[in-house]
């Protein structure tokens, strides 16, 4: 999985490609403090539905306390 940000008029857009260069997922960041959300929120969808891929499943780890 590779992610990628890029400004846009209103906002930022932040766009899910797997490993192929296939866009898998695109949503919209209105600030730039709501990038890292949004993208962890791609990622985290992305290993519930069964990607195999490392980088999505570490988006679900829990941090211990």
């Amino acid at each position: 999985m590779k992610v990628k940000v890029t400004r846009l008029g209103t906002g930022y857009g932040c766009i899910l490609t797997d490993a192929d260069g296939i866009e898998v997922d695109r949503q919209t960041a209105r600030t730039r403090r709501e990038i890292g959300a949004v993208c962890r929120d791609m990622l985290r969808w992305q290993s519930k539905l069964g990607s195999s891929d490392p980088f999505a499943d570490a988006a679900r780890v829990r941090i211990k306390n």
